[in-house]
This record gives C-alpha cells, structure tokens and sequence, in this order.
C-alpha cells in the first residue's frame, strides 16, 4: 500500500503547504470522484471508488501536522512513534492551567445538567458563573493557538534543515517532539471545544 505521500505525490517532509496540498488533491481526485463516475461500468466505478477514498484518506492524514509527523517517522525509523504520556517539557505549563481549568469547570458542568434550576437567583448566579468559565476557556483557546503558531515555525525551521541535507536520523528527535506537542494541543483544543458547547448549551 502506497504512503500518502506518494498517493499525493509528494516528497516526504515534516511541513507541507496546506492550500498547494488541497489542490494536489484536487486535481488527482478529480476523474474519479464519485460524481463523475456513474456511466462507468461496476468494476472500473469500484476502482474509482476506492482511489478517491484513498487519496481522500492521504489528503486528510498530510493537513494534519501530528498525523503527518509521525508518519514521516515511521517511514524514517521504520517503526512507529512510541507511545510516551510525559508531555513535552515546553508545554508542561500549559498542561496544568488546562488540567486545572477542567477540574474547576467540570463538577460545575456535571451539577448543572443535573438540576433543575428555578429559582431566579440561581438562575442569574449560574449565568454570571458561566460567562467567567467561558472568558477562561478562550484565554486557554488562545494560549493553545499561541503555542501552535510557534510550533508550526519550528516545524517549517525542521523541515528547511530536512530538505538541505541527508542526517534524517539526527533530526528524528525533533520530529518525535513537535509530534507530541502537536498531538497534545490538539487534543486540549478539541477538550476545551467540548467543553464549550456544554456551556453554551446550558
């Protein structure tokens, strides 16, 4: 089975431009996308099928930085990326503001599904409580989109050192880090979005 960087065509790297990405994909997908193939006979339309969910599949694992780091490891080292819970020193911080913010805000959330409010001063209490957890997830959004900006400039600061030379193997520690802290933002983003849904649900 093809990588997805060679179903789009692409050298492996960590960082990839994601709107020239998008139109690679575009353009290879395009014959065969599902609304183009219906005059085809059932063999060549399965085949076309399936070309246009792999090159889909390989297009959505290529935008994401984490997934495609730790592809491009895999193909490095020829093992995976192993799978160490210590987060990454230049996050750690962060890692406890966002632990703390989702001790804080969750007995909150799990008593307000809970109950049935109808007192008026509860009702106006919670509302003042509830716009000061939402003020304190988009600080933490905020700091999150921070710490992903400086992570993708160090991305692309790998991916220059990658392209001008062949000591892959000395370069592959970095590539394991900006992994994790990519993985481990994008989890508290997707946390914290959740979150956000529940408070503004309530």
């Amino acid at each position: 089975m093809p990588s997805a960087f060679e179903l789009l065509e692409e050298t492996p790297r960590p960082f990839l431009d994601l709107i020239a990405l998008k139109e690679k994909f575009l353009k290879l997908s395009s014959s065969v996308h599902p609304d183009r193939v219906h005059a085809l006979g059932e063999a060549e339309k399965s085949a076309a099928t399936q070309r246009f969910a792999d090159l889909n599949a390989a297009y959505l694992l290529l935008r994401d930085p984490q997934r495609r780091l730790s592809l491009l490891f895999e193909i490095e080292t020829g093992t995976k990326l192993p799978n160490i819970q210590s987060t990454p020193a230049d996050i750690v911080e962060l890692f406890m503001e966002v632990g703390q913010f989702f001790r804080d805000v969750d007995p909150y959330l799990s008593r307000t599904n809970n109950q049935s409010e109808t007192s008026s001063i509860v009702r106006a209490t919670s509302r003042i409580r509830q716009h000061e957890w939402s003020n304190q997830l988009k600080i933490l959004q905020a700091k999150i989109e921070t710490h992903m900006e400086h992570a993708l400039l160090d991305l692309q600061k790998l991916d220059a050192n990658w392209m001008t030379g062949n000591q892959h193997q000395s370069l592959t520690p970095l590539l394991e880090h900006l992994a994790r802290v990519f993985a481990y933002l994008a989890r508290w983003n997707q946390q914290l979005s959740e979150r956000s849904f529940q408070l503004k649900t309530l």
